[in-house]
């Protein structure tokens, strides 16, 4: 599989940009996130569909979020949406991290203790499993980024 380019994504993160975000959050990012990161930081990806096998769905990603530095078109940061959702609010689990998004809001997020990639629809009421707004979509960001596909016609 073809891993998806990037564009409008902000400016490129050195380690230390990293280790600021990962001390400010108290997570360490998993290797391939990072690598991914030092790549690509946010943007908008080439393919941007993902299907989920258990609801016979697709999603769509609008953008997946920077870290550290803010894009022209983006006024929200990984660490920001975290710090506000999570922290502040306490609307998804501490151990979600949110990177992308959907048209609609819905958040991508990593579970950093398990390295599981959940969309969190957010308008489904109290953010939880048992009603749905927590779906798991697949292990290891890597596997996301290599399941996404660019046209759910073909």
């Amino acid at each position: 599989m073809i891993i998806p380019m990037f564009n409008e994504c902000a400016i490129k993160l050195t380690i230390e940009d990293i280790q600021e975000v990962e001390n400010q959050i108290n997570f360490n990012f998993p290797k391939d996130f990072k690598d991914h990161y030092f790549k690509y930081n946010g943007g908008i990806s080439s393919k941007t569909y993902f299907y989920i096998e258990e609801y016979e769905t697709f999603v769509e990603i609008s953008r997946f979020r920077s870290i550290k530095y803010k894009t022209d078109s983006d006024d929200l940061r990984i660490e920001d949406i975290y710090q506000i959702l999570s922290i502040e609010k306490n609307i998804i689990p501490t151990n979600m991290l949110p990177f992308a998004m959907d048209w609609g809001g819905n958040l991508f997020c990593m579970n950093v203790e398990t390295e599981d990639i959940y969309i969190i629809y957010l308008d489904l009421g109290e953010v939880n499993e048992s009603n749905g707004s927590i779906r798991f979509l697949i292990n290891g960001f890597s596997n996301f980024l290599n399941n996404l596909e660019e046209n759910i016609d073909e």
